[in-house]
C-alpha cells in the first residue's frame, strides 16, 4: 500500500563513492593539511575537524578513538602521520552524520 514516504537508504555504490571517489580523497586531504597547519595538538585538531565536518564537538570517547586511530596507523609505520590524518578525514566526509541532516 503506498504511504507517500519513502525511508533513506544508503546502499554500497553511495558507500562506496564515499570511500573511493577522487573529490572526496581530495577534500580529505585538504582538511587534513589544514588540520595539521592550523593546531598545534592532536586533540585540538580532532576538534576542529569534528567542528568543520560535522558542526559540534567530539565527545571525549570520539577524541580518544580518533588519537587510536590516529596511533595505529603511524605505528603500523607504512603511512606517514599526514596520511593518517587524511584517513581520519575521510572517514568523517564517509559517515552517516555527515551525509545525513538531522
Amino acid at each position: 500500500m503506498p504511504t507517500g514516504h519513502r525511508n533513506s537508504t544508503v546502499v554500497a555504490p553511495q558507500a562506496l563513492l564515499m570511500m573511493n571517489a577522487d573529490w572526496v580523497i581530495d577534500s580529505a586531504e585538504q582538511l587534513a593539511k589544514r588540520l595539521v597547519d592550523g593546531a598545534s595538538s592532536e586533540a585540538s585538531r580532532i576538534e576542529f575537524a569534528y567542528r568543520q565536518v560535522l558542526g559540534r564537538h567530539p565527545t571525549v570517547a570520539e577524541t580518544n578513538r580518533a588519537l587510536e586511530f590516529i596511533d595505529a596507523i603511524v605505528a603500523d609505520e607504512t603511512q606517514p602521520r599526514e596520511q593518517a590524518w587524511t584517513l581520519f578525514c575521510q572517514s568523517l566526509l564517509a559517515s552517516n552524520e555527515f551525509m545525513y541532516v538531522r
